[in-house]
């Protein structure tokens, strides 16, 4: 088969992406119906580039029998972790648990069928579109952030339209706690590309840009993995960089650390989140007096909002189904909580629903995927990627974030010429 391809990896990730953003159809199924549609065109577009492959892939499989056989056992027992954990009789809010363990089912191979969608498209045109569609999805969470009315109209078409408040900030995106981090990871990916000099003047402007707005734009989100991954991924970059560019990582971290403060002062969203950790930056809002124990961070369950509750309950859960866990999407329904989408940790996420097997397998994998990019400019985004998932799992429900680490990723293999077989 031909590997001749009619659309770049660039121009497939930026119709997808707005495929995933945009208000298709109305009410939250209408979200699972058009998310389906596009599930459905990736696999179709993913079979076509495996068929172009197959001979490599028949050789790799060949060559990494026991890799292969271990990711096929995952294979297997995620199979009947779904198997058994059905709700065949109906028990545990029919139909929602089933439609939570498809969809989250479907989430998660998404993020893997879309990467290799990308990783095996060599055709590069299109990048330009791609870097003003991250320049417009940071200004707009700019432009929401100093006159919300002006920006709504653009907004209701978007899946902003169920969250449609100047209260949080965040873009086109449902809520700040998935802009937030995206926002966060997008800088430091792009940062990274613009240091390494990979593409030509015009696409390096942009790519600063798009740096810089990604940046801003998890500042005013407020979220704390965001925050977090931001300051991760510039510690990771200034550890890659020489002496010169450290210089310019310094820069940036300091204004990135004033910035917030700033922020804080003036924005009701991020002082409050901000100050659950750091009480001083709730006081600069509310003018309260800073006391000296004020500035010694807090790691409570109300600093992480109930998150180790949501933990505790979760390893409660997994010690019911050690071994095939109690079936993907069912933590949602089994959790006795009103509001919980998930465990909001992926690792812990992973181990309780799907069980131990599949839980060491995804570790396996994990710290060979980062191992091998531990040299290379995606090494600051998988960090960063990485410390976001103690905290929160965007995986098992956002499509749009699946999308957009698939095409980071993916974009940054083919940079540094990582071999299809790794």
């Amino acid at each position: 088969m031909s590997r001749t391809y009619a659309l770049s990896s660039h121009w497939l990730f930026f119709i997808f992406f707005h495929l995933t953003i945009l208000k298709l159809l109305p009410g939250s199924m209408g979200n699972r119906l058009a998310g389906g549609v596009v599930f459905i065109i990736v696999f179709a577009l993913f079979c076509r580039q495996v068929a172009a492959y197959w001979e490599e892939i028949q050789k790799y499989m060949h060559e990494h029998r026991l890799e292969c056989t271990v990711c096929l056992l995952a294979v297997l027992f995620l199979i009947a972790s779904c198997l058994v954990n059905f709700d065949w009789q109906q028990e545990h809010q029919w139909p929602l648990s089933a439609i939570l363990m498809l969809s989250a089912l479907a989430s998660y191979a998404f993020l893997i069928l879309s990467y290799w969608l990308f990783r095996l498209n060599q055709a590069d045109s299109g990048y330009e579109i791609v870097l003003f569609l991250f320049v417009l999805a940071h200004a707009i969470a700019i432009w929401e952030y100093f006159h919300f009315p002006s920006v709504q109209p653009i907004l209701q078409s978007t899946l902003r339209s169920g969250h449609l408040t100047s209260y949080k900030v965040s873009s086109f995106f449902d809520n700040s706690t998935v802009y937030g981090p995206l926002a966060a990871v997008s800088g430091i990916f792009f940062l990274k590309r613009f240091m390494a000099r990979v593409s030509g003047f015009g696409r390096r402007g942009l790519e600063l840009i798009c740096a810089l707005g990604g940046f801003a734009g998890a500042l005013l989100a407020g979220s704390r993995s965001g925050l977090l991954a931001m300051g991760v991924g510039l510690i990771v970059i200034f550890c890659q960089v020489n002496a010169k560019k450290k210089a310019w990582i310094l820069i940036i971290s300091i204004l990135a650390v004033a910035a917030v403060h700033w922020i804080a002062f003036y924005h009701p969203n991020v002082a409050r989140r901000t100050g659950k950790i750091l009480p001083y930056m709730e006081k600069f809002y509310t003018d309260e007096k800073i006391v000296a124990q004020d500035f010694i961070p807090r790691l409570d369950s109300r600093a992480m909002s109930g998150r180790p509750r949501i933990w505790s309950r979760a390893i409660e859960l997994y010690k019911e189904s050690p071994l095939l866990g109690i079936g993907l999407g069912q933590f949602n329904v089994r959790s006795r909580s009103r509001w919980v989408v998930n465990v909001h940790n992926i690792y812990l996420n992973i181990l309780t629903e799907c069980g131990v097997i599949v839980f060491l397998v995804y570790i396996y994998i994990l710290f060979k995927f980062i191992w091998q990019r531990r040299g290379s400019p995606v090494f600051a985004v998988l960090i960063s990627i990485a410390v976001i998932g103690f905290f929160d799992n965007q995986y098992d429900h956002s499509l749009s974030w699946n999308l957009t680490i698939a095409w980071m990723l993916a974009n940054g293999d083919r940079v540094i010429n990582v071999s299809a077989e790794s």
